[in-house]
């Protein structure tokens, strides 16, 4: 059985950071942005959207349960990198639920192009 990891105050600062290094990068300065570190029993990190107030809370969980090895710089950055993509995507996102198209083949497609863009830009673009 896999030995749940603990992130830090030091992982949520790089977390951060790392996303509001995004947020620059993809120029998404409309949004007014709100972190919080705390358990979240299913995912690593979430973003919660309001269109089209344009505010999102972005969550890095203080305790990632599929993780054998303690987390590293790099896997910190790169869910800051996915959180900021489902950003990038949320008015979208908004638009196509608005239509009552199906919210999880909105959310499944979404996360298509995310995942190409982890292996394409995010490399690219390390410091």
């Amino acid at each position: 059985m896999m030995k749940p990891q603990r992130t830090t105050a030091e992982h949520f600062q790089l977390f951060q950071a790392e996303f509001r290094r995004w947020v620059e990068i993809f120029g998404l300065k409309q949004w007014e942005l709100y972190f919080q570190h705390k358990l979240d029993k299913e995912n690593r990190a979430t973003i919660y959207w309001n269109i089209p107030d344009y505010i999102a809370t972005i969550t890095l969980s203080t305790v990632w349960y599929d993780f054998e090895q303690p987390i590293t710089e790099e896997e910190i950055r790169q869910c800051a990198f996915h959180e900021t993509c489902e950003m990038l995507l949320a008015p979208l996102n908004a638009c196509a639920q608005r239509r009552f198209l199906d919210e999880h083949e909105i959310q499944g497609e979404s996360h298509v192009l995310i995942r190409k863009l982890e292996n394409v830009l995010f490399p690219k673009y390390r410091e």
